[in-house]
């Protein structure tokens, strides 16, 4: 007979998830502020290594994604060109 209810080794996780799926948009604001926090409170130091981290990550994913970003660039000029000529029409 299965039931509904989780067992009794991941309840805690179960009702875990449950608050934060009902409570969402008041965990985001926590965070948020939370983060701020961190942020005005960290050094010079740390703020540029997370700065460099982060354009270290941006490398990759760029590196990564080539293709799909060189096509999305080409299709978003397509579509300018289009709407430019098709403004100038009017």
């Amino acid at each position: 007979m299965t039931t509904t209810t989780p067992s009794i080794f991941n309840e805690r996780s179960w009702l875990r998830r449950a608050h934060y799926a009902a409570n969402l948009e008041v965990e985001r604001k926590k965070a948020r502020e939370r983060a701020q926090r961190q942020r005005s409170n960290e050094t010079a130091d740390a703020r540029e290594h997370r700065l460099a981290k982060h354009r270290e990550a941006q490398a990759r994913y760029r590196e990564s994604h080539r293709l799909l970003l060189k096509v999305r660039s080409w299709q978003y000029r397509k579509e300018q060109a289009k709407l430019r000529a098709h403004g100038a029409g009017d």
